[in-house]
């Protein structure tokens, strides 16, 4: 830790060299605050942070102060160069989706002094070592006091009710990411057109995003071309488009345990491709994966071979599959987070992280929608640029 500030000296004092260093960055980081809240003041701010903001103001300037007498400054010739680059973190990023400019405004320097006060902590880096006594660290110790109250007065702003309706654009701002978009699944369903092909994960109902089909249902979207492993049962997952009669093609491994999609099809209200569950499988991840298809032994010589290119591979003969893909994937997980990175429960797993590989618009209901970072990097399974559309829950 003491090698930000260097090594002590025997009194446990921070050395001048690095002191002129840090110095030099904190005033640069506190002054452009500074420099900012003031240009701010002038427009008079109709916003709930107008109060706060001459306060801010009047902290940022009393640090830089604090800083310029408590630092022991020396010469160094490579500060110039340094101040020059960390000036340019210092601009506050223009804030889009808030109509209010004034607003925007204040969301913007609320935004940039939040990620300097809980980014920049310098008394934390100190060694435990370091002298109470020095000047110098009475000084960061200050700074790291003020920045708790200031961040604390920053999160209630951003946090407050003025910025409720705003809450994706503000959140995008303070943690620098896009945040996936949630939307309410009556949009998501609305996008869908009457004939999409469309794939939906899940393994006899077992991770079926349920909400997105009865959406599906309530919509009265017709003439859809289902891809899923299978047409569940009556009432339950995939089911419920046969009740409806909203299919007009299904591809599928198995229709064994739903007689209503067998009674369509006998009645020619539907056509059923049946598929190996192998050979479905990896149809849809070559789909994902960008690939023509695949080649499979599964089914050379038999009925499944009829229409199809035969080709040999080291005097085996394999079919070639070709890839499956779909215009929309709806997709089930048990967590996704705020950007969409998504994982999933035991066996509801199935079908749905290569079905989200293999569309073009991912729709996805998950369990529990939770912050960045609960679900650990290696435990994400469909990364957050693979989903298009996260479907809100019904709790908020």
């Amino acid at each position: 830790m003491s090698e930000f500030f260097g090594p002590l000296n025997s009194e446990g004092r921070v050395p001048p060299r690095q002191q002129t260093r840090v110095a030099a960055f904190l005033i640069s980081a506190h002054g452009a605050l500074a420099r900012q809240f003031a240009f701010a003041l002038p427009l008079k701010l109709e916003s709930a942070w107008q109060t706060e903001l001459n306060a801010q103001f009047y902290r940022e300037t009393e640090l830089v102060s604090l800083l310029l007498r408590a630092t022991s400054w020396v010469p160094d010739v490579a500060l110039g160069y340094m101040a020059a680059s960390w000036e340019t973190a210092w601009f506050p990023r223009p804030i889009e989706g808030i109509p209010d400019q004034p607003l925007a405004l204040a969301v913007g320097l609320a935004t940039l002094a939040h990620a300097a006060h809980a980014g920049i902590r310098p008394a934390a880096l100190l060694p435990v070592y370091a002298n109470t006594n020095d000047p110098f660290v009475m000084t960061l110790r200050r700074i790291e006091f003020e920045s708790s109250r200031l961040l604390q007065a920053q999160i209630l702003f951003l946090k407050g009710e003025s910025l409720v309706p705003f809450r994706y654009t503000v959140n995008s701002a303070l943690t620098g990411v896009l945040i996936m978009r949630a939307v309410s699944v009556e949009e998501a369903v609305a996008m869908i057109p009457t004939g999409a092909s469309i794939m939906v994960g899940g393994f006899m109902g077992v991770g079926t995003p349920e909400r997105l089909l009865d959406e599906v249902v309530r919509q009265q979207k017709t003439g859809l071309s289902v891809i899923s492993n299978d047409a569940a049962t009556p009432g339950k997952g995939v089911g419920k488009l046969f009740d409806a009669a909203l299919v007009s093609r299904l591809t599928a491994t198995h229709i064994g345990l739903n007689p209503k999609a067998q009674q369509q099809m006998l009645a020619n209200q539907i056509a059923v491709d049946l598929i190996p569950q192998g050979t479905f499988a990896e149809r849809i991840r070559a789909g994902g994966c960008g690939l023509g298809g695949v080649l499979t032994p599964t089914g050379v010589g038999t009925l499944v071979a009829e229409g199809k290119r035969q080709i040999e591979v080291d005097g085996k003969p394999f079919l070639l599959e070709a890839a499956l893909r779909a215009q929309f994937a709806l997709v089930h997980a048990f967590l996704a987070d705020y950007l969409g990175n998504l994982s999933y429960a035991l066996t509801a797993r199935n079908f749905n992280p290569v079905m989200a590989m293999a569309a073009d618009t991912v729709i996805v209901t998950a369990e529990h929608i939770v912050p960045v970072g609960v679900i650990a990097p290696d435990h994400v399974v469909t990364p957050a640029p693979l989903v298009d559309y996260l479907i809100t829950n019904p709790n908020g």
